[in-house]
């Protein structure tokens, strides 16, 4: 489910708090890596169709700050993408404990 989805898999196994932050977070992480991403390539067209003595000191700074930040945002997406699917799937077995007159039986349980 949180592979498909981020925060599907916590909002199934009822931590609806955990889930809103999950999506939240994907949400913004993954729209800031496309907002950096189109910025960036636009730095890079600038710097490519800057004419004879344009300020490329200032056009290659802007290009670097632009090219940081995308790739910070696309390692932050996907380690959060991830953890989403570790938290869901860490959290959704639930142990069964029986305890009979001689005996204890204890069983997982995984939720589909």
């Amino acid at each position: 489910r949180s592979a498909i989805l981020p925060g599907w898999g916590q909002f199934y196994n009822g931590e609806t708090t955990k889930g809103i932050l999950i999506s939240g977070g994907m949400a913004i992480s993954l729209g800031t890596t496309i907002t950096t991403y189109f910025l960036h390539e636009r730095a890079v067209d600038k710097y490519n169709n800057a004419a004879i003595g344009s300020d490329f000191e200032t056009l290659v700074k802007e290009e670097e700050t632009l090219r940081v930040g995308h790739e910070t945002f696309f390692y932050l997406t996907i380690i959060l993408w991830l953890y989403n699917i570790y938290d869901a799937y860490e959290y959704t077995f639930y142990p069964n404990i029986t305890i009979k007159k001689d005996e204890i039986k204890i069983n997982y349980a995984y939720k589909f």
